[in-house]
């Protein structure tokens, strides 16, 4: 097993969203204060990606937590065990998808943004030591 077996599922943000229009990512979404973090990741597949469940396999980066007055703010990436169904990303929020190593993943950024990117992708890409 290698990380460079590894596919990451990423989209491409419509221009319409309102964190990182037309950015690469990595599917994300808020958890609610009452959600667990493995209720969060069966919301995500559900809303995000066209899945029945998904189950974590286990953390690989977590930010640190930003107070931002009526909530705090915290990311976690997760390695994912198993899913149930197809991977479909929203079209309301992707305008393309692809699979990717996280290796390719960074030079998607470096060739299409300028190395420019949100926190998900920046939490991932450091978590795997391809990033400061």
């Amino acid at each position: 097993f290698s990380r460079d077996d590894i596919k990451l599922c990423v989209g491409k943000c419509t221009q319409t969203k309102k964190h990182y229009p037309g950015f690469w990512s990595l599917p994300s979404i808020h958890i609610d204060s009452s959600e667990s973090d493995e209720d969060a990741a069966t919301r995500l597949g559900q809303v995000k990606l066209g899945l029945a469940s998904v189950t974590l396999s286990k953390l690989i980066g977590t930010s640190p937590t930003v107070d931002l007055g009526e909530y705090f703010f915290v990311i976690r990436d997760y390695e994912v065990g198993e899913y149930d169904g197809d991977i479909t990303l929203n079209p309301q929020e992707n305008t393309e998808s692809c699979w990717c190593t996280p290796k390719a993943f960074l030079h998607l950024l470096k060739k299409e943004q300028n190395g420019e990117m949100g926190y998900c992708s920046r939490t991932f890409l450091k978590a795997e030591g391809l990033l400061e």
